[in-house]
Parts: structure tokens; sequence; C-alpha cells
């Protein structure tokens, strides 16, 4: 039975730095991920205030990260995690939808989920031409000299509504918000407002989705009084996220919202398992955040390893 040192869960930004220095400072390390690599971070259109970088995509950033944990060592596995069970004072058993894994550690970097809109009709387009953030850039192209609406103000819709300039005729960006001033950062206000063709729409709220085999319209109320419809080819979504803490409720303490609660070491209420990233109450949602808490977790485990009876 192979006992890994450290096993992560989720390969995000946080997931992927933990993988990186664990394995770059000799620790036996596997990476775990249910999906794609890199987390919400991949679909990033164009990351500019990322420390060393003036301008990198998600991609870009998630395949050197990946490139860089496997040339330290580091293995990567697709397979969906139902349940931690520990199963002596420092062995955890991960089971998984195929496989059980073995570890000293854990490290919890699962990320959060998409919330869904709550708008007439949105389901038979979803997949189509509705879209929640993490297609923009696989979908770009398709938008060329088209009217794209984004729902969202925080700095992901900023991003994608940059990028998406790029290729579609018009970009309208709908908030339920008076402005988009508290939840963007100041330079990419800044760069949405030199860009002739976007546009954003402040106290506006989607009711419905209208079409046929694909969207072609969406109704939009405005300051909860008259509804406009308007023409739509296309339809990204960035309207927050949940925890992805769904097989955790009865073993690890959560917060109101379901996010970990964690120590200044990035440890949880159980001994050996750490959280890092955007699962961990109270975190800012940046990458530069989810690196910082990897790179403290990291440490914990070593310190964590270390004090394992040598019997053991």
């Amino acid at each position: 039975m192979r006992i890994y040192d450290t096993i992560i869960i989720g390969a995000g930004p946080g997931g992927l730095t933990s993988a990186v220095y664990a394995a770059s400072e000799g620790l036996d390390t596997l990476v775990i991920e249910k999906s794609r690599l890199g987390g919400q971070a991949y679909s990033s259109a164009a990351i500019e205030n990322f420390l060393g970088y003036n301008k990198i995509s998600g991609k870009q950033l998630t395949n050197r990260a990946v490139k860089q944990a496997k040339d330290f060592g580091a293995e990567f596995v697709n397979d969906n995690v139902l349940d931690i069970m520990r199963i002596e004072h420092d062995r955890f058993a991960i089971i998984a939808q195929f496989d059980i894994y073995y570890t000293k550690t854990v490290v919890l970097a699962l990320g959060v989920q998409y919330k869904t809109l709550d708008a007439d009709g949105i389901d038979n387009f979803i997949g189509k031409n509705v879209h929640y953030g993490d297609n923009v850039l696989d979908k770009a192209r398709t938008c060329k000299n088209k009217h794209v609406y984004i729902v969202g103000g925080a700095n992901s819709a900023g991003q994608a509504a940059v990028y998406l300039s790029k290729y579609a005729s018009q970009v309208s960006i709908i908030i339920r918000g008076h402005s988009i001033e508290k939840s963007m950062s100041a330079y990419l206000i800044q760069q949405i407002n030199g860009i002739s063709n976007i546009d954003i729409q402040t106290k506006c709220t989607v009711k419905s989705f209208e079409g046929g085999n694909k969207l072609d319209r969406i109704v939009i109320n405005n300051n909860g009084q008259d509804n406009e419809i308007c023409d739509c080819e296309h339809m990204f979504m960035f309207i927050g996220a949940k925890p992805s803490t769904y097989f955790l409720n009865n073993i690890l303490d959560l917060d109101g919202e379901g996010f970990i609660i964690t120590n200044r070491n990035q440890e949880t209420s159980i001994a050996g398992i750490f959280a890092v990233g955007d699962i961990v109450s109270g975190s800012v949602k940046r990458i530069a955040t989810a690196v910082g808490s990897a790179a403290i977790a990291v440490s914990g485990i070593h310190s964590f390893i270390a004090n394992i009876p040598i019997d053991k």
C-alpha cells in the first residue's frame, strides 16, 4: 500500500502551488482533480496584477504551474473524491470514485462552484450559447461580430468583457447594483471605460431567456420597473460561487456559508488536514491569496510529519 506524504484535492492556483512547494521540498505528492486543471483561474482571459507578469492568461499560468509541479515529481490523477477517513493518527484514506488513496496529510484546495442565475428559460440554453464563466476562452471566437451580454460585476466579469470586446460587436455588462466600483479593481474599470464597444447596464436583472434551438432574446428588468426585450446571441454569467464542501459537512468545522475554518497555519479542525485558497473561510478571493495560503500549508505539513512517531 503506497502512502503519500500529502494528497492535494483540487488543482486550482492553491492546489497547484501546494503541489509545487510540496514536491520541490521532497514530499511524495499526489494531486487529485475531478475536472479541468486550473480551477476558475483557468478561464481568466488576462491576469494583469499577478506578481511578475504584466499579462498572462489563466490557461498559460495553469500550464506552467502543472509542468513545474510535475518536473518536481508531483503526480496527478483524475478522480472524484467522495470522503476522507482517518484510519490512524497519521494516516488518512481518501475515498474516491475510482480508487482509494492513502496519505499522511491532506490539502483541500476544492475551490468554489458557480451559482446559477434564477431566470425563466435559462436551462434550455445552458451549454449552447449561455455559459458560466469558465467557457469564455473557448467560446470567444464564436462571438465574433455579435452582441454579447455578461451578468456580474466582479473582476472575472470585467476581464471577460475586455477579452470578448476583441471579438464581439458589443459587450453589455448587466449588474444589479448602482455601479461596479465596489466589486471590480480600478485598473479593470479604467480599461473598460476606454473600450468603446463595452457598456454597463446598472440596476438591471435578467428575467427570462427566449429562443428556439439557441438563445435569441433576453428580457431585462430595469430597476424593478420596465421590462425590455433585447436581442442576445451569447450570455456569460459571473454571479458568484459557493464552496465545494458538499462532502465535508460531517468531517470538518465549516462556517455558516460552508467555507472551511482554519487556523493561522491553514490547518483545519482535524490535525493533518489543511485548506487553501477560495475554500477557506474569510479568504480574499485572489490568486495571490491562494498561493500564499498554499506556502503556509506546506510548511505546516512538514511540521506535522516531523512529529509523527518514528515507529509509525
